[in-house]
């Protein structure tokens, strides 16, 4: 009866280690490579900021027509924002200068934002909106900028 359980015991031991093995042996077949590109701060024209898709009717940014368009109109201009890197190493005065008064405000963070008008509506039927996020260090220059939504 004792020696029936150590060979029990023996085989359910082999069991485990070759179910342990084949999972390391699998997991060590697959290969998968992970690609990413880090964002530095501060921006400058060689580490531009990624684009969402929000692609819709582009036009070069004009500063004037920003400030005139409502929140729908500005997303013809938000991808040349952030592919030209026109914000980078402004400081607030001139940021609001070129965009105008934020939409909100948040000095804690050192942030401002944009409304963007997707052109879309969600499930629910209202609008999707992304922002264009532009953080401050505490000196007031612009370190980083992004569009959420």
């Amino acid at each position: 009866m004792m020696n029936n359980c150590n060979s029990r015991s023996s085989m359910n031991r082999i069991r485990i280690f070759i179910g342990i093995l084949s999972i390391l042996l699998l997991i060590s077949c697959v290969k998968e490579e992970v690609k990413y590109t880090p964002i530095t701060s501060p921006y400058t024209k060689e580490n531009t900021p990624e684009v969402p898709e929000i692609r819709l009717n582009k036009k070069k940014f004009s500063s004037t027509e920003w400030k005139a368009a409502g929140s729908i109109d500005r997303r013809k201009y938000s991808e040349d924002i952030l592919i030209s890197n026109m914000l980078a190493g402004k400081n607030k005065n001139e940021v609001v200068e070129l965009l105008g008064e934020p939409d909100h405000k948040y000095e804690k963070e050192n942030t401002i934002t944009y409304s963007i008008d997707s052109g879309q509506l969600l499930n629910n039927g209202e609008r999707w909106i992304f922002s264009l996020n532009i953080v401050f260090d505490n000196n007031g220059i612009v370190i980083r900028y992004f569009v959420t939504t």
